[in-house]
């Protein structure tokens, strides 16, 4: 802990208020907690700011160094406090952040930033400062915070015939009457699937 905000920390309760599990959350700095949310899977997320070059981030997470001298940070907790996975979040200047988590679990942080690069992926909504001392900014992680999902280049239905394929398997199906449909979601540098093409994928 640092000499300005020491750890943040977080706490579970049961439900008539007992104390079921408690930690600290930080490394050789400063950190501040300022956000928690849960999953449907009773995960705990935890986001704030942080100082700390070491004992944020783990060695999955999208960015596993600090940029600068202060980022955000997303760490994940299973329902018993042990945690998951997390990562830092910014470039060179301040940011601040709190975060949510959707039903599919995906995880989102969002804030103001005084950093003017590095902080937005191609095609996003905004990819440019727009001036004056802070700009807001969003970005969603997959479950994990490991791969940012607004990294996409495609997203999209498909019919997928019966029978079903090994997974990750392409076949030629010349035709084949569809069974039911799937959804695929691609990241930015594997390619749309071809017409007459199988991918696994999680039914609708």
């Amino acid at each position: 802990g640092g000499t300005l905000w020491g750890d943040a920390f977080l706490v579970k309760f049961d439900a008539t208020g007992n104390r079921l599990w408690a930690t600290y959350y930080g490394g050789t700095n400063n950190e501040e907690g300022l956000s928690v949310a849960t999953d449907a899977s009773n995960n705990v997320f935890l986001a704030g700011d942080t100082y700390s070059p070491t004992n944020i981030a783990t060695a999955d997470g999208y960015d596993i160094s600090i940029t600068g001298t202060e980022n955000e940070y997303v760490a994940k907790f299973d329902a018993n406090g042990n945690r998951i996975c997390a990562t830092y979040y910014g470039n060179l200047h301040d940011e601040d952040g709190k975060t949510a988590v959707d039903a599919s679990g995906n995880v989102y942080l969002g804030g103001a930033a005084n950093s003017t690069t590095n902080m937005t992926s191609p095609g996003a909504y905004q990819t440019a400062y727009g001036g004056g001392t802070t700009d807001a900014y969003l970005v969603k992680f997959g479950p994990c915070v490991a791969l940012p999902i607004e990294l996409i280049s495609f997203i999209g239905i498909v019919l997928k015939p019966p029978p079903d394929p090994p997974t990750g398997e392409r076949l030629n199906y010349n035709g084949l009457p569809p069974a039911r449909a799937i959804m695929i979601i691609l990241p930015l540098n594997v390619p749309p699937p071809m017409k007459g093409e199988i991918v696994s994928g999680p039914e609708l």
